[in-house]
């Protein structure tokens, strides 16, 4: 939200904006941050490794972080 909501390296835009997103975060159930990308450009989602996924049986699933 920050880079698609507000200006750029604008501080006022910033502290305007900021204030918005608290109250859109605050009524949300689930938020899902791009943590691993540089910037918007780059997607959300990437290959997955396997060593990371293993399945028990075929209800349960483990993921490692």
């Amino acid at each position: 939200i920050n880079s698609l909501c507000t200006i750029q390296d604008d501080l006022q835009d910033w502290a305007t904006e900021s204030r918005r997103m608290g109250v859109i975060y605050s009524s949300s159930a689930i938020n899902i941050a791009a943590t691993s990308v540089m910037d918007s450009n780059q997607g959300l989602c990437f290959p997955k490794d396997p060593s990371y996924v293993s399945v028990q049986s075929e209800r349960s699933i483990t993921i490692r972080s």
